[in-house]
């Protein structure tokens, strides 16, 4: 699987997508440094906001897209998935 990536629209934040589920969040700072802001995982934050049923298999299934939703400030990051099963 190949990383997938967004950046937002200040070109200030970008999140990325490795696998499993796991998000990394970084400030970019320059074109030269960034600042890793935060680690996610889908799957857990989508259950600790009440969502149990939530069924992705890593083999099966697949992140296909990331997009940073807000504006210039943004607020949400939207992940498209298919689900082949």
């Amino acid at each position: 699987m190949k990383p997938l990536a967004t950046v937002d629209n200040k070109c200030t934040l970008t999140c990325v997508y490795r696998g499993k589920l796991m998000f990394q969040l970084y400030e970019l700072r320059d074109q030269e440094s960034f600042r890793k802001k935060d680690t996610f995982h889908l799957r857990r934050e989508l259950i600790a906001n009440g969502c149990n049923d939530f069924d992705f298999t890593t083999g099966r299934d697949s992140v296909n897209q990331l997009r940073f939703v807000g504006g210039d400030n943004p607020t949400h990051l939207k992940v498209y998935m298919t689900v082949h099963g």
